[in-house]
């Protein structure tokens, strides 16, 4: 199946022979509402030559008809900060939901952005590599962007353990994969699941290319090492 993404298509449609093929976009709206219900603390700021303005802003409001964000800063007139145009980044700090967006307006103690472009997790895939042509071996593939705003990518072996079975390495520390009604979750041996309060959305996958194997995840809990 070709990996085409329709940002305003249906959040799943059945391709046939049990394949599925996910959007981003409503899975992306999903989050964002969720943030606005648990109050929409968020902190905003813009990148200039290394210098960055941290605004502490509140969403209000998420305007579905003409895909905009608005958010209220907690200290009346910084929204004067911003630029007038540019990306714009935010983070939410009871989530760990990052973001990058358009800045369209800043002013009157609103500042009006655009869906975001990026959300902090953008691509997961499972790679199999062979070593010496008589094991193979696995490694997880996650992009995500920093708190500076650029894209990284993050590369992690995947061990497989007889007691845990497919296991994940973060840091010396050993984690369970287990995948179910296209989620991936990251557990560590106790079964004890992995939360960092934050939901990581993926962009639709869902093919077998020679040794890459791409999954059909939109969600990953995962603890960022």
């Amino acid at each position: 199946m070709s990996d085409k993404s329709n940002r305003k298509g249906p959040e799943s449609k059945d391709k046939g022979g049990g394949r599925t093929e996910i959007s981003l976009y409503p899975a992306m709206l999903n989050t964002l509402e969720q943030t606005l219900e648990q109050g929409g603390n968020f902190r905003l700021w813009q990148s200039s030559e290394g210098i960055r303005e941290y605004i502490d802003a509140r969403l209000v409001r998420l305007n579905r008809e003409q895909s905009r964000l608005c958010f209220i800063p907690e200290v009346k007139g910084e929204e004067q900060k911003l630029k007038k145009r540019g990306d714009i980044f935010g983070h939410c700090k009871y989530r760990g939901l990052l973001f990058r967006a358009q800045l369209l307006r800043a002013q009157n103690s609103e500042i009006e952005v655009s869906f975001p472009e990026q959300l902090q997790i953008q691509d997961a895939r499972i790679e199999r590599r062979e070593s010496y042509g008589l094991c193979s071996e696995f490694f997880a593939i996650v992009g995500y962007i920093d708190e500076s705003g650029e894209m990284l990518h993050k590369e992690l072996k995947i061990l497989d353990r007889s007691e845990h079975g497919l296991c994940l390495i973060v840091d010396q520390r050993i984690y369970k994969l287990v995948c179910r009604s296209k989620c991936l979750t990251i557990i560590s041996s106790t079964n004890s699941i992995l939360e960092s309060g934050a939901n990581y959305h993926l962009r639709n996958h869902s093919t077998v290319k020679g040794n890459s194997m791409s999954l059909p995840l939109y969600r990953l809990g995962f603890e960022l090492a």
